[in-house]
């Protein structure tokens, strides 16, 4: 029978753990009390199965622990085995976990026994399943962190002095901050990955480490080019964690936000307004150097004064003013204003409420002084009833939509700008509808989601009766950390009259920029006489490129100086005479040939007579040598016109006395002799008489045309009544013989020649006489009308009528429609009508038709 073993060197009482002492035939022959406490009896005579089916031994996972699992049976065979962690239920009922190890007893050597230890482990694998889970939410946080992270250790030289720093642990933000793998990171130090790291940085990382304290800064990284805000703190075992967020974009809004607030502020300093800010007692906050001027404060004043001091506090519409604004939150229209020294004046204001970051209600007073406006307006004001007032000063559309199109918010402007009766009726219609197709919204989505804001975007939307507005828009993208977009802000802008005037504007410069190229005339600009503008009719008068012309001075195009200089004070004087000018000069070819041009000028800008003129010039050379000849031919032609009147006059005036004495013999002849030489003799005689009585009256007729020019007297005020007085009581013979009646109008007083002017009535009365229907008494009316700037004098009568092809015949000389044994004449008394009638500036002309009577007309310039 085996013998006991022996016991181990200390009491088992002594053991504070549960341990237990084996035979060796693998009962329990000794326990401590603490694993009799462990399993509520005592232990002696147990197998080791005994133990776990008493204690319910089971690992872990829940499975269950047989026998040969302890280390206790191959101790028994004196062989040491690791420790074994597993779980059991207490006869207390806890459940606890047990660490057991077991080692052989050798005695004589061989083995009598074995010793096991069962340590209570359940705090011990509680605090590590603990940090298990800490450090397993540690790293799922630090590989979901947006923000790079990376655990470091300082790396040191031979002398134990810090040089860099080694990375230990980087998270998936870490690798893509750097476009490097964590494999290729972790390992490596901080000067080995980016060799131009500033020592700034280092140092930032060694105080931390050296400190034990963490750090907060925000610094620019210029080996990557971006800006981080850097946390940094200690962790286990000496390291560091160094937690990098991209501070990049938020940097550049602050340099773009404090680059407006400076554009922002020197808009209100310069501003030709008055700008104040008011609290809500009325005391003024803030004022720029308008306000003082208008005012006549200095700053201090301004705020002594506060509102009440610059306001007219009787003028009845203040009330009603505060009252709209406290109602709606601004007001903008016309009130009375107080200067320093008392005086009164109209102001226009914009004012509008709001609330400050500190949470501080204040307002905002834009004023202008509109004493010069309402002065120029009194007599509009004098008929208007009342004036429109602007209600909405704010000429942006705000709104916040979804990705999908619904419409979550927008202002007044935005739902005007669009065509809704109000806000919430174009928050139920959507934001799709105000586009002009839904494929471009889609675009636009997607290049949201690409670039996260979209700035000064241009495009045409749509109102809702379908109108096209053009729109500038300001678009930002709200995103989740997942990018998902989430809401979308949009700031726009209706300009759809400067878009229209723009392309106008465009248009007219292409076609402006056209017409310059391809003017049949030279034109150009200059700018203190350098060249700085030249068209290609230009180019070719001057014999001149383009390139050789533009820059230079206007002298190179002038033979001489004086010509320069000439042109140059003409163009000045002439330009702030009147704003435009001409000269007529010579201009040098680029071969030498001298050439005359005519010059017409106009400044842009009339009271910078020598900046940026625009002239046009005219080659005239031609021009000037069609004037000299034609100087040459109007002598030639006068002089031959006055030749001819002498001769027409001589000739006329010479014919008469042999004419006289030819009719005078011959009436003599056919007194005394008709009837004694025959009847043939009789008719021969006759015909002589009779044709030298045409004779005389044909010369008579040329003489009184030739003296239309030698003997016409200037002009007159002639009372044309009394001229047809005269002329009718000339003619009262003929008209009783022929059984007329004559009726006159009331007639004008023109300029004219007297004398003249009673020829052409006598003509044309005497013609109504002459060539009247037979057994149709004449009836001759004179009437006159004004027509503009002449008088149209009219002679109608119910004679014989004229063919419609004769119309212009009968005024030329000679010119006749019947033969003498119908109607006497010479043909000459209508071409003496048109003569004096255009010799007075005016026309003549004939209406008629055969057998209907006939209206000559014509004109005379009134007085």
């Amino acid at each position: 029978m085996p013998s006991a073993p022996e016991p181990p060197a200390v009491p088992l009482a002594a053991i504070g753990d549960a341990a237990f002492l084996y035979g060796p035939g693998g009962v329990v022959v000794a326990a401590t009390p603490a694993a009799e406490a462990l399993a509520g009896t005592p232990l002696a005579g147990m197998s080791a199965a005994d133990l776990l089916r008493r204690l319910g031994g089971r690992a872990p996972g829940g499975r269950p622990i047989a026998p040969a699992d302890l280390p206790e049976s191959p101790a028994l065979a004196g062989v040491t085995v690791p420790d074994v962690t597993f779980e059991i239920t207490a006869a207390d009922g806890t459940v606890r976990t047990v660490l057991v190890s077991a080692s052989p007893i050798v005695g004589d050597g061989r083995i009598t026994g074995a010793f096991s230890i069962w340590r209570d482990v359940t705090e011990r694998t509680r605090v590590e399943k603990a940090l298990a889970e800490s450090e397993a939410d540690a790293r799922s946080f630090m590989a979901n962190m947006v923000d790079a992270c990376a655990v470091c250790e300082t790396v040191l030289d031979d002398h134990g002095e810090p040089v860099d720093i080694r990375l230990v642990e980087v998270n998936p933000a870490f690798s893509r901050e750097l476009c490097l793998p964590a494999e290729l990171l972790v390992g490596q130090t901080a000067f080995m990955i980016l060799p131009a790291l500033a020592r700034s940085w280092f140092d930032l990382f060694l105080e931390v480490s050296r400190t034990r304290e963490p750090i907060e800064v925000e610094e620019p990284f210029p080996a990557l080019g971006r800006w981080y805000h850097v946390t940094g703190f200690p962790v286990r075992r000496g390291r560091i964690a160094v937690v990098f967020r991209d501070i990049t974009e938020r940097r550049r809004n602050e340099e773009v936000l404090a680059e407006s607030e400076g554009r922002y502020r020197s808009l209100v300093e310069n501003n030709i307004d008055a700008i104040l800010l008011t609290a809500p007692d009325g005391s003024i906050c803030s004022a720029n150097a308008e306000a003082s001027r208008i005012f006549e404060m200095t700053e201090e004043e301004l705020f002594r004064a506060g509102r009440n001091g610059v306001v007219d506090t009787s003028d009845p519409r203040l009330g009603p003013a505060l009252e709209e604004r406290a109602r709606t939150g601004r007001f903008r229209g016309e009130l009375r204003f107080r200067r320093k020294d008392g005086t009164v004046f109209p102001g226009e204001i914009s004012t509008s409420l709001f609330t400050g970051p500190d949470g501080v209600a204040r307002a905002t007073m834009t004023v202008r002084d509109v004493t010069d406006r309402r002065r120029a307006e009194d007599a509009l004001r004098a008929s208007e009833a009342k004036y429109r007032r602007m209600v909405d000063d704010d000429i942006t559309g705000d709104f916040i939509s979804t990705p999908d199109g619904r419409l979550l918010e927008c202002n007044p402007t935005f739902a005007r700008m669009f065509g809704f009766a109000s806000v919430e009726e174009a928050r139920s219609s959507g934001i799709a509808e105000t586009y002009t197709n839904p494929a471009e919204r889609e675009t636009l989505l997607d290049r949201l989601r690409a670039e996260r804001r979209l700035e000064n975007d241009e495009r045409f939307r749509r109102r809702r009766d379908g109108t096209r507005i053009h729109v500038v828009e300001n678009i930002i993208g709200d995103f989740d950390d997942d990018g998902n977009l989430l809401e979308i802000r949009g700031y726009i802008i209706e300009d759809t009259r400067r878009h229209r005037a723009e392309t106008a504007l465009l248009r007219r410069e292409r076609t402006l920029r056209g017409i310059f190229r391809a003017a049949p005339v030279g034109i150009g600009m200059d700018s203190r006489r350098t060249i700085t503008e030249a068209n290609d009719q230009l180019c070719r008068m001057t014999g001149y490129v383009g390139e050789e012309l533009l820059g230079q001075n206007a002298r190179m195009l002038y033979p001489d100086d004086e010509s320069y200089a000439y042109v140059g004070r003409e163009k000045k004087d002439q330009i702030v005479e009147g704003g435009i000018g001409a000269v007529e000069t010579q201009w040098r070819r680029r071969d030498g040939t001298i050439f005359d041009v005519l010059l017409t000028f106009s400044a842009v800008d009339p009271s910078s007579p020598c900046e940026d003129v625009i002239f046009i010039a005219l080659d005239i050379t031609k021009l000037h040598e069609s004037e000299r000849a034609l100087a040459v031919y109007a002598e030639n032609l006068k002089r031959s016109n006055e030749e001819l009147q002498r001769f027409a006059y001589v000739a006329s005036h010479d014919l008469q006395e042999p004419l006289r004495s030819i009719v005078s013999f011959s009436q003599l002849l056919e007194r005394r002799y008709r009837g004694r030489l025959g009847e043939d003799a009789d008719d021969y005689i006759g015909f002589i008489v009779a044709g030298g009585m045409r004779m005389q009256a044909l010369i008579r007729d040329l003489l009184q045309l030739s003296r239309i020019e030698t003997q016409a007297q200037p002009p007159v005020p002639t009372n044309v009544g009394a001229v047809v007085a005269d002329v009718v009581s000339t003619l009262e013979a003929s008209i009783c013989e022929a059984g007329a009646t004559v009726t006159v109008g009331p007639m004008p007083t023109v300029m004219a020649d007297p004398t003249q002017l009673e020829q052409v009535f006598t003509n044309l009365i005497a013609n109504a006489l002459k060539y009247h229907r037979e057994g149709v008494p004449p009836v001759i009316a004179i009437s006159v009308a004004r027509n503009g700037r002449r008088w149209e004098f009219a002679v109608r009568d119910n004679g014989i009528g004229i063919e419609p092809e004769y119309h212009d015949r009968i005024f030329q000389m000679f010119q006749r429609l019947h033969t003498h044994d119908e109607y006497d004449g010479t043909g000459i008394g209508l071409a003496v009508v048109r003569k004096i009638v255009e010799r007075h500036g005016g026309r003549v002309w004939v209406e008629s038709r055969p057998g209907e009577g006939s209206i000559f007309s014509f004109t005379l310039p009134a007085v």
